[in-house]
């Protein structure tokens, strides 16, 4: 009884058997896990709190290498292209300018030509000119010395409507050239635009310089006065003081 009870003990405290197989993958792979373990606690970095921190890969030196010929190739293209816009502003200014310089020449050359060419106008329709005017101060002269009388006859009434329809006709063709009649308004006289054919004497004060008769209008170019109106003035006098 006694051999049997050691022999029980004995059965109790033995091991399993274990095939060569399963022992030896047994004994590797416990290794392996603690290994690994190993590596990865030795891998994190812990932070204040004594948490692990995220870890990030090592650069090595020929990347810091590459990463800096890029950033001085991204460098170099930045100033090129800076350069290139400096460049083009510079040549849009210069252009505008250039335009605007041209422009003010031109409005420049636009503005003798247009001079020139009114000069060179009135400088060949000149002569003309003071024909047509010439002629019509002979119609007017023609008017004034016959006046309509009562018991004139139709033709010659008929033909003096002719010689105020001739004369309109002379001033719509001068005005045409822009050649311009005209009567300088009001009884003042005017020197700058009226010439006094002869002077009428008055004792009254009130008509000294006043148009006592308008002979011929006058014709103006331009703002320019080709032949100022012709009118008789009135000139005081003082009678008592010449006896």
């Amino acid at each position: 009884m006694i051999e049997n009870d050691n022999n029980k003990k004995d059965s109790d405290f033995s091991l399993p058997l274990v095939a060569h197989d399963d022992l030896s993958t047994a004994s590797v792979k416990p290794d392996t896990e603690s290994h690994d373990d190993s590596v990865d606690n030795s891998n994190e970095i812990m932070n204040s709190d004594g948490n692990p921190q995220q870890s990030y890969p090592t650069v090595q030196q020929s990347d810091r290498a590459d990463i800096a010929k890029q950033i001085d190739t991204i460098n170099t293209i930045i100033q090129t292209t800076s350069e290139t816009l400096t460049a083009l502003q510079n040549g849009f200014e210069s252009k505008i300018k250039y335009d605007a310089s041209k422009e003010r020449i031109i409005d420049s050359l636009h503005k003798e030509l247009q001079s020139y060419r009114d000069g060179l106008h009135l400088k060949i329709l000149r002569p003309i000119f003071f024909d047509l005017m010439g002629m019509h101060d002979d119609v007017t002269n023609l008017l004034k010395h016959n006046q309509p009388l009562d018991n004139e006859s139709d033709t010659t009434t008929r033909l003096r409507k002719n010689l105020v329809s001739f004369q309109e006709t002379i001033e719509s063709v001068l005005e045409k050239h822009g050649v311009i009649a005209y009567n300088e308004p009001g009884e003042k006289f005017f020197p700058q635009r009226q010439r006094a054919l002869r002077v009428e004497l008055t004792n009254d004060p009130n008509k000294d310089q006043i148009i006592c008769e308008r002979i011929r209008k006058g014709f103006e170019y331009d703002s320019k006065i080709l032949q100022p109106e012709t009118v008789v003035l009135y000139k005081y006098t003082n009678a008592n003081k010449s006896s």
